[in-house]
């Protein structure tokens, strides 16, 4: 999958921030002050909505660096660092349906989080097989665990198409080595 395809398609790389980072701190402080400013303007044209929607659309696109990681069942890492697993993200253009930002008081609940989760669940990200160039592992181990994934996972697939998926398949240790 190249860069240029991924982006076109909504897949866009994860810009990590620090909770307390002063760029956080000035972002989510403006973001406050423009809504602020906004309520209390009497834009007919729908200028400063737009400019607002556009601000708190980037909301979209981070992620905390570091954090406690809370999945349900399962044991609290504390203080992971989301950072390490260079993510690239889907994120869909906004439409009536699809809002830009959901405030956290929003999805308390299990049932609020389905909610949200049921309105957006048409929305896929559709790529194929031959989309992905390479698929990088950290290490050489890593390497026969997830050509299994992908034979087991991905069982809709031909042989030879997961023997392709499999021959792309790069280590983090021979870039480095490489480079």
């Amino acid at each position: 999958m190249t860069k240029s395809w991924a982006i076109r398609n909504g897949l866009n790389p994860v810009m990590y921030a620090s909770k307390e980072s002063l760029f956080t701190g000035n972002f989510m402080s403006g973001v406050e002050d423009i809504f602020t400013l906004l309520t209390k303007a009497n834009d007919t044209t729908g200028k400063f909505e737009t400019a607002y929607n556009n601000t708190i659309n980037t909301l979209r696109y981070i992620k905390n660096y570091q954090g406690d990681l809370i999945r349900p069942g399962k044991k609290t890492k504390p203080n992971y660092v989301f950072a390490n697993e260079r993510e690239w993200r889907y994120v869909p253009a906004i439409t009536d349906d699809i809002l830009s930002f959901i405030p956290i008081d929003k999805i308390r609940t299990a049932q609020q989080k389905s909610s949200f989760n049921k309105k957006v669940s048409h929305i896929r990200l559709h790529f194929q097989p031959d989309d992905i160039k390479y698929l990088v592992v950290e290490k050489e181990t890593d390497i026969n665990p997830l050509i299994a994934h992908l034979r087991q996972a991905k069982s809709r697939f031909s042989y030879e198409t997961v023997d392709k998926l499999a021959s792309r398949i790069l280590t983090y240790e021979q870039i480095e080595k490489d480079v």
